[in-house]
């Protein structure tokens, strides 16, 4: 006669007990889900640390874009001053005179802004002259415009109508800010134009400057 076996009957035949039955099934039924042996972070922190790259990465991007745009509107505004072709500006170079100082050197920045005002600004440095002493910036024009300046009539210049020595320190250099207002008539009127250095006790001339163009703007 065929003999019939439940569950328990099976498990009683192969040396099981009824309670490693119930373990085994019910651990098969509950077993959690394997996750990546590489991650040992909950999927919350995951998630949290993604989320932070993307982040990151749109910061960059968008610091990026404002820096472009920024240089963009730099470039386009431009400095106030005029430009340089016509000879609105200059940077004019002062170099030794025959018995002066042999490493002497001068720098004059010479700018005329656009503004409503005929004013040129010069900035000038000098170095490598006798430390401690007083020196002074000169300029002579001619309106024979052509490159060889033949003007005479030298200007002391400084601050306005008033002149403004350029005092050097220990080492033998100086600078100084000055400035010069021109008569409006005078617009767009183009000059020869030299600029030297001299001593400011004994006249005597330590730099100078070859011929350069101008013309005066606002």
């Amino acid at each position: 006669m065929p003999q019939y076996f439940c569950a328990e009957d099976e498990a009683r035949t192969h040396g099981y007990h009824h309670e490693q039955l119930d373990w085994g099934l019910t651990r098969a039924r509950r077993r959690p889900s394997r996750r990546s042996k590489t991650s040992a972070l909950p999927v919350w922190a995951e998630v949290a640390m993604r989320l932070f790259k993307l982040f990151a990465v749109l910061g960059v991007l968008t610091s990026v874009t404002i820096a472009g745009a920024v240089a963009a509107q730099a470039d386009s505004v431009g400095p106030p001053w005029g430009p340089a072709t016509p000879n609105f500006n200059l940077q004019v170079i002062l170099r030794p005179v025959a018995g002066g100082p042999d490493n002497g050197f001068g720098l004059v920045k010479f700018r005329q802004p656009k503004d409503a005002d005929t004013i040129v600004y010069l900035d000038v440095w000098v170095r490598d002259l006798a430390p401690n002493h007083s020196y002074s910036l000169q300029r002579a024009v001619d309106t024979n415009v052509n490159d060889e300046c033949t003007g005479t009539m030298w200007l002391t210049l400084g601050q306005g109508l008033a002149p403004q020595p350029i005092t050097t320190d220990a080492t033998g250099t100086g600078r100084a800010n000055l400035f010069r207002g021109l008569p409006a008539s005078l617009l767009g009127t183009t000059f020869d134009i030299q600029f030297r250095v001299i001593d400011a006790v004994t006249g005597a001339v330590v730099l100078e400057s070859t011929c350069y163009q101008y013309t005066v703007s606002q």
